[in-house]
């Protein structure tokens, strides 16, 4: 679990902001929500 909040930590901490300073802010957004209705669908799938 530590692992998993601290990779957590590092995408929002580093990733995001380095993605708005760039111009991609609905694009990054997008594939955020994107990205984790898909975690959780395979978390169903899978689970």
């Amino acid at each position: 679990m530590r692992f998993r909040n601290s990779m957590l930590f590092i995408i929002v901490g580093e990733i995001i902001p380095e993605t708005h300073k760039k111009g991609f802010h609905d694009f990054s957004a997008l594939t955020l929500i994107f990205g984790f209705v898909f975690m959780m669908y395979l978390d169903t799938i899978f689970g």
